[in-house]
């Protein structure tokens, strides 16, 4: 049975510019907290990309130790300085951009451990420098496709 509505019901047009406007804080509290975070993020992704270069495997083992460690710092730091945690499932198209340059990061740790197994450490640095870069760019373009996405409602 449905029910008349009443005259002091919202309209649909008021209950989405509601849901835009929410929309909108959303997006503003899920911004980076200031500019050290993406060369901070990238220095960490370097760090662990340039680890096998290290001869000694125990101090190469601890810079990928100290490079997952800063990552979940960063994470951590993030959480609390905006207070929102956005489940990527919520915006699509930025899990499929981290995904990829984690793949691209993952790739060139493999090429890194390549490289320091075929003696050729000095060649590790420009992994690490793509590294760098990759994520670099990478975070920053995830940052701002995953706030429009949450602006769109998707």
């Amino acid at each position: 049975m449905s029910h008349p509505p009443s005259d002091d019901s919202p309209d649909a047009s008021a209950i989405l510019d509601g849901l835009a406007a929410d929309a909108e804080r959303l997006a503003d509290r899920v911004v980076t907290p200031s500019l050290w975070f993406y060369p901070v993020l990238a220095a960490a992704a370097a760090l662990m990309v340039a680890a096998p270069a290290v001869e000694e495997s125990g101090f190469s083992v601890m810079l990928l130790g100290l490079a997952g460690l800063a990552f979940a710092l960063i994470a951590q730091e993030h959480h609390k300085r905006t207070g929102v945690t956005v489940r990527f499932g919520a915006a699509p198209k930025s899990v499929v951009l981290a995904a990829v340059v984690s793949a691209v990061l993952a790739g060139l740790l493999v090429t890194s451990f390549s490289l320091a197994n075929a003696g050729l450490h000095s060649r590790v640095f420009a992994t690490s420098m793509a590294a760098f870069l990759v994520t670099l760019v990478g975070s920053f373009l995830a940052d701002r496709v995953h706030r429009a996405e949450l602006r769109r409602g998707r």
